[in-house]
């Protein structure tokens, strides 16, 4: 009683069936998860939860640890190779030095500036060398923090609409999940900045621009949003929006044309990338980005600068000046994938009336799942299995992949 009692917000109202729901789902779970497949179990539960009647603040709870939990379930399936492999040596290395040498530490491409990385990286050495620690716990960071931030920017927004299956869906379609496993400091630095924001759109300033600038040395492609970030949003401070959008489009194409003086400095260091970012993507990013200005366009407010905007207009500004570097225009893309879930979600928040909500969220999670499942599939990273198998693959089996790839 007790407990149902905290899961409904301390109401008498129908505690019974509260209690039948939230039994219900704890048998569900508990079945699923031990004879069944385990990844696929836990979205279940957690679609089950979104529509239960659990208090948010409980929803929020279980989100914010078992979907982390999910994808760094099979993340830990990755062979490990490339980057990873990179990181792992990394901290083998990294495990022989004393507290202060962390600090000067410089492997491959980690650096002393990313210092904050390396300690991430060294008190995780301390446990566990093989990596499988590491590539947990970061994946699970990256998602858990992302989520942390969409519920904070969304609770401002509109705390009645039902967000959590619509967040799956956007975790599912929008973050690109074979990369969390390989461009590892990059989101986690991403996703601490997006947190950060999320806490300055909250009015927490100390705990946000703390984050924000965190997010540097973890990884230092953040420098140029961290730096220019104040200018933005003294620029759009009572400012019109759609001037600053001009303005930046304009300053970036500008820029662009000088990006060749600089082009052979910018890419020493590095290796060199070949790959391409698909064009429908793309085409979709322009779309949600069109449609989400024009949308706070007419809703802008004086009162309440708008953090992800100014990000937004700096990341477009960014992928505008480095479109003829082809190395860092993909290693700057990866941060669309936490403005373009934030899009989705802002979009058909606004969009959409509560009748039709959930069913359209649901059809979207429908989508991002069978998106993710072709993603994982034509991966060049080993993850054992296709998409399809990898998310219903059995407790049992997926204990014996662990084990085979890491022990």
């Amino acid at each position: 009683m007790i407990f149902n009692e905290i899961i409904s917000n301390g109401s008498t109202r129908g505690n019974k069936s509260y209690l039948s729901i939230n039994f219900a789902l704890f048998l569900i779970a508990l079945f699923a998860i031990t004879f069944l497949a385990a990844p696929l179990a836990i979205l279940l539960v957690l679609i089950l939860v979104s529509f239960s009647n659990m208090t948010y603040g409980v929803k929020k709870l279980l989100f914010n640890l078992l979907f982390p939990a999910l994808l760094a379930i099979l993340s830990i399936q990755k062979m490990p190779t490339s980057d990873l492999s990179a990181y792992i040596e990394g901290i083998h290395l990294i495990s022989g030095l004393d507290f202060f040498s962390v600090l000067s530490f410089h492997f491959l491409s980690l650096r002393p500036s990313e210092f904050l990385f390396n300690y991430y990286i060294f008190f995780i050495a301390q446990v566990d060398k093989s990596g499988l620690l590491f590539l947990f716990l970061s994946t699970f960071s990256i998602y858990f923090l992302f989520i942390r931030a969409l519920l904070i920017l969304f609770s401002l927004i509109d705390n009645r609409k039902n967000i959590f299956l619509i967040i799956l869906s956007v975790l599912f379609f929008s973050v690109t999940f074979t990369l969390v496993g390989h461009l590892i400091r990059q989101y986690l630095a991403c996703a601490v900045l997006f947190y950060g924001l999320a806490l300055l759109q909250s009015k927490e300033n100390k705990s946000g621009w703390a984050l924000i600038l965190s997010s540097v040395f973890i990884h230092n492609s953040m420098a140029p949003f961290v730096v220019s970030l104040p200018i933005m949003l003294w620029v759009l401070k009572g400012r019109n929006i759609l001037t600053t959008l001009i303005a930046t489009i304009i300053i970036a194409i500008f820029i662009s044309t000088k990006v060749d003086y600089i082009k052979p400095f910018m890419e020493i260091g590095f290796i060199k990338d070949d790959g391409s970012i698909p064009l429908a993507l793309v085409a979709l990013d322009i779309i949600l980005f069109t449609v989400a200005f024009f949308i706070k366009y007419n809703e802008a407010r004086k009162d309440r600068l708008d953090i992800i905007l100014a990000f937004s207009l700096l990341q477009l500004g960014a992928l505008i000046s480095l479109h003829n570097v082809n190395l860092l225009f993909l290693r700057y893309y990866f941060i669309n994938d936490f403005i373009r879930g934030y899009f989705i979600l802002y979009i058909i928040m606004k969009l959409f009336s509560y009748k039709s909500f959930n069913l359209i969220s649901f059809c979207l999670l429908i989508l991002s799942v069978s998106v993710f499942i072709l993603r994982t599939s034509f991966s060049p990273w080993d993850y054992g299995l296709d998409g399809g198998s990898l998310i219903t693959l059995p407790f049992f089996h997926i204990i014996e992949r662990v084990v085979d790839v890491w022990l």
